[in-house]
């Protein structure tokens, strides 16, 4: 198989980094000239179209299909075993990652904890509430929902994190400084 210019042969494929690893059976050139892929083609077909729409358009499930996928190849990438007698579940649970969605999801956290505290040079495009007291279900940083006619927009970035944003604890919102709300999400 030849990913970016480079032959890929069997036997160096577990020496590479599972993201390389990932790429290479999944773009589409090594896909046409390989016959074996380590991918099902409808995982394939899915990662193809997640690049040209976005993930957000996949079929429910499809997304946390591949990324498990993903994630488990990884497993065994980073603990080196790739017998098919053993346990990927108990490589996982040895290893205790934390799921892709999660850690996608604590990223846009940290992002948006950023822009809120003006710690990347972005204006906030959202209107804050200004709650003078945590409600029952918003914290006093809670922002206003924008609003949305389709899909594209609803799933984009502020719509999104502003809705995971408004439900996080009073404390975790108030802390100081971004590792320590790293670690708050972390525990949470």
């Amino acid at each position: 198989m030849i990913c970016a210019g480079i032959n890929i042969s069997t036997a160096s494929r577990p020496r590479l980094t599972p993201l390389l690893a990932f790429y290479a059976v999944t773009s589409t050139s090594a896909i046409h000239r390989s016959k074996s892929t380590a991918i099902k083609p409808s995982y394939i077909h899915l990662l193809n179209t997640s690049k040209l729409f976005g993930i957000y358009t996949l079929p429910t499930g499809a997304v946390q299909q591949v990324e498990a996928a993903v994630q488990r190849r990884a497993a065994c990438y980073t603990v080196s075993r790739y017998r098919h007698t053993s346990s990927v579940t108990a490589m996982l649970s040895e290893l205790n990652w934390q799921s892709l969605a999660k850690r996608r999801r604590h990223a846009r956290l940290v992002m948006f904890y950023k822009i809120h505290f003006q710690l990347v040079p972005t204006c906030m495009p959202l209107t804050p509430k200004h709650h003078l007291q945590p409600t029952h279900t918003e914290n006093m940083f809670a922002y206003m929902i924008p609003s949305s006619v389709c899909n594209y927009h609803l799933q984009s970035f502020y719509p999104r994190t502003v809705r995971d944003w408004n439900t996080l604890l009073e404390a975790t919102v108030q802390l100081g400084t971004v590792e320590s709300f790293r670690r708050a999400l972390l525990v949470s």
